[in-house]
């Protein structure tokens, strides 16, 4: 019997619930304070990799102090076991990211309203790509889960920000000062948009669950159908560290099981009272995809590859909802003996890189091409060049 179990009606009752601690943060920000010094927080949240300054309001300075803290069930010995397998494979979760659980996100009916509100992944799509491949770089190179790392800092960071947006959201459009229209703010930009109540709260608790699990039971999923073999261990310890992350970002525990089964068992049941297909969640997935092919940046080719990925990883069913093209019958018969090949590398024992150097380049190719691209180029502020550990280089350059 599944132990694991979540009615629609219960997880429609989430769909009313933030974050409590980093709303809590927000809201008493912009009462005591100005919108201007909300906006320069988060631009200095967004625009920097270094850790909060001493200078921030006393409030944020108690949030990034309460927030850091790591649960009481942490296993430091499940996230090591997860930064090895990242060690492995994480450039086929980084193609898995891009072609699995970002068009995951745009196939929730209700949450994918808010992306497009923001309209960070549809106007600016590279940009937020790009941040989102830094993100789980940050969580899963070694001691990014470790108290102070840069795992939890992108963590506490990405928690303010949706804590900033629930509340702009929902602001009264009528009380907010006419935004300058030559250098518009989030702020200004978010408090324009109208929020319609039956989505629920912005970046709620049943959203902020679904997209947890796309970044990891959907990534497990993936490596599966890449032909990527984990023992029993090696999924928990990947899985839990995902799971720690949940905590940092203000996921509530009754929607952050601890095992891979239960991870499992919650995506599925958000996945059906979630999946639908949208204008907004189609247009998002074409964008993505271009700028997927654009950034790998090789003619036709990078074309046909992010639709074989994506429809191979998502599946014919949730491809066709969200507009992604037919894959040819001759790709789709290479992907097969590529997935073949990998998986009898993979139960060798020592992983494909290894053992099987040339299948790991033929799988690893796009995840590979994406990040040699993207540690080149300019993100703006002090973070100018794609952090990308030394170790992780070297061990993706074999």
């Amino acid at each position: 019997m599944n132990m694991y179990t979540w009615s629609d009606r219960e997880l429609e009752s989430w769909r009313s619930v933030g974050d409590p601690l980093a709303d809590g943060v927000m809201r008493e920000l912009y009462e005591t304070g100005s919108v201007t010094a909300v906006n320069d927080l988060l631009s200095l949240m967004v625009r920097h990799d270094v850790p909060p300054p001493a200078q921030l309001p006393p409030a944020a300075q108690r949030y990034f102090q309460q927030s850091a803290v790591l649960p009481p069930w942490v296993d430091l010995d499940a996230i090591a076991k997860g930064e090895e397998v990242f060690m492995r494979y994480g450039l086929l979760s980084l193609a898995s990211l891009l072609c699995a659980s970002l068009p995951e996100c745009y196939a929730m009916r209700n949450g994918v309203h808010v992306l497009d509100i923001t309209r960070q992944l549809r106007s600016n799509t590279e940009r937020r790509v790009y941040e989102t491949a830094q993100m789980v770089i940050d969580v899963m190179a070694r001691g990014g889960l470790r108290p102070g790392g840069r795992g939890v800092r992108s963590s506490q960071k990405i928690r303010l920000m949706h804590a900033s947006m629930r509340y702009l959201l929902e602001i009264d459009p009528d009380g907010v000062t006419e935004p300058d229209p030559a250098m518009p703010s989030l702020a200004d930009v978010m408090t324009r948009k109208v929020w319609d109540p039956s989505w629920g709260r912005p970046i709620n608790q049943e959203d902020l669950a679904f997209t947890l699990q796309t970044f990891s039971t959907v990534i497990l999923r993936a490596w599966d159908r890449l032909g990527v073999v984990l023992d029993p261990a090696e999924q928990q310890g990947y899985f839990h560290c995902w799971r720690v992350v949940g905590h940092l970002i203000g996921v509530a525990e009754a929607l952050n099981p601890p095992t891979v089964e239960g991870g499992e068992a919650l995506f599925e049941a958000l996945r059906a009272h979630q999946r639908g297909a949208t204008e907004a969640g189609q247009a998002m997935t074409k964008a993505l995809a271009d700028t997927v092919a654009q950034v790998i940046g090789i003619p036709w080719v990078s074309d046909d590859a992010v639709t074989l990925l994506m429809r191979h990883l998502l599946g014919d069913d949730t491809a066709e909802m969200m507009g992604v093209p037919e894959s040819s019958k001759v790709g789709a018969r290479a992907m097969g003996g590529i997935v073949s090949v990998v998986r009898a590398a993979s139960t060798v024992g020592e992983g494909i890189g290894d053992e099987v150097p040339l299948v790991h380049r033929i799988s690893a190719w796009f995840g590979q091409r994406f990040i040699e691209r993207i540690a080149r180029r300019d993100r703006g502020g002090e973070r100018s060049l794609f952090h990308l550990p030394t170790d992780l280089r070297e061990a993706w350059e074999r």
